[in-house]
């Protein structure tokens, strides 16, 4: 999906491979310092390079530090529980071959969950959207309701001087027929209509 990881593996353990084998305690003790200095000199380098501004990189503002003995790592945790947090704060989270695939995992999940928030959100759009058009057209159509009832108004009123009130004008077009006008046609009105018809 266009997004990368970074994992850098080039950290040096020779200092530690070192500190296993002296069997002088105060040498045993340089080459600890030494392997702590390593690593830490490592986190250093990788935040200068900045790996995740490269161009074409998707990439979290870290990298990750695999460290591919797990005893080399637990080493120096030992001798400065605090060294994880700094490395962190540096933009450098260290994994060992136990967390590496965990921690792969975990990012890819926190990518999917992104990716759904931006789903939900543009589906959140676009139900405004249409919630929106929904509402315009209930205006539209009360309105067309509005305009039926006064239509449907004028007709009552136009029915009733025509045909059904006092004075209407069928009564005295029948009136003026029984008085002898000579018609050749009969007025007849259907209730139901809306218009005269002529037979």
């Amino acid at each position: 999906e266009d997004r990368h990881l970074i994992i850098d593996a080039k950290v040096s353990l020779k200092a530690f491979a070192a500190y296993n084998n002296a069997e002088d305690l105060e040498i045993q003790h340089n080459y600890l310092l030494e392997h702590i200095r390593s690593v830490e000199n490592h986190v250093k380098l990788l935040k200068d390079k900045s790996y995740w501004q490269l161009s074409g990189i998707q990439s979290p503002d870290f990298v990750f530090l695999f460290v591919p003995i797990e005893p080399a790592w637990l080493l120096v945790l030992k001798h400065k529980p605090d060294f994880g947090a700094w490395a962190w704060e540096q933009g450098i989270a260290i994994v060992t071959s136990s967390t590496l695939f965990t921690s792969l995992r975990t990012v890819a999940n926190l990518w999917r969950l992104d990716r759904q928030n931006k789903f939900a959100e543009t589906i959140a759009t676009e139900a405004g959207r249409i919630y929106d058009k929904f509402a315009g057209f209930l205006e539209a159509f009360e309105d067309i309701g509005k305009h039926i009832g006064r239509l449907q108004n004028g007709f009552e009123t136009a029915k009733n001087r025509l045909i059904e009130g006092q004075g209407n004008l069928m009564s005295r077009f029948e009136r003026i027929k029984e008085l002898g006008a000579k018609t050749s046609k009969k007025l007849t009105y259907q209730s139901d209509a809306t218009d005269f018809q002529n037979p």
